[in-house]
């Protein structure tokens, strides 16, 4: 992750003003899910092109891009809290200097409510098993909730495999991803462990 994102977090717990608040609140602009067969292929394809650009990217923690790829201005600054809070646990890690290593838990207390999460903000520890080169597809879509289930469609030979009664298995990676319509887009509100409620969440 980008150090710009630990170097905030210090700089804000320095002065003494931080506020973390891990449940989301409700956006004041009209928010809606797919209502018809157009706008539900619409948000499927939203969610496609996020989660396999955000694979592909090499600067996908950046705002620039996450504002370009198509995502809620909630979902980019409780993006960048999973970000900044797996950047500070690895520096722990890596520390020995002593009055550093103090600056970085207590960054690391104002933003326990990202606790849980390793490697990535979105999917966790789950990165580790998405493939060389995974395509991501919708499998199934509530459009009540906005919420699309996707999976890997293209799982390699040589992907990470899974034993399953003493028989190697694919192991497919599968992530929810939230979208809505505002302003007449459609945007990523909730991706993985990013915006969405406990209940939610899931990426295995």
């Amino acid at each position: 992750m980008k150090k710009v994102l630990l170097m905030g977090v210090l700089a804000v717990i320095s002065v003494g003003v931080i506020n973390v608040n891990a449940s989301a609140a409700t956006t004041k602009k009209s928010v809606k899910v797919a209502s018809s067969e157009s706008e539900k292929k619409a948000a499927v394809a939203q969610a496609e092109k996020f989660i396999n650009g955000y694979l592909k990217s090499q600067d996908y923690s950046s705002d620039k891009w996450m504002e370009k790829a198509g995502t809620t201005k909630k979902f980019r600054e409780e993006y960048k809290k999973y970000a900044q809070y797996i950047e500070i646990s690895s520096k722990i890690l890596e520390t020995q200097d002593s009055k550093e290593l103090a600056k970085l838990k207590q960054a690391q207390k104002y933003l326990e409510n990202y606790s849980g999460t390793e490697y990535d903000p979105i999917f966790s520890a789950a990165i580790m098993n998405v493939g060389e080169k995974p395509v991501f597809k919708v499998i199934s879509y509530n459009e009540k909730t906005g919420i699309a289930v996707l999976t890997n469609t293209n799982v390699l030979s040589t992907d990470p495999k899974v034993i399953v009664d003493g028989k190697s298995e694919d192991l497919n990676v599968e992530i929810p991803v939230k979208v809505v319509k505002q302003n007449g887009k459609w945007l990523v509100d909730g991706a993985g462990n990013v915006n969405l409620r406990s209940e939610e969440r899931f990426s295995r």
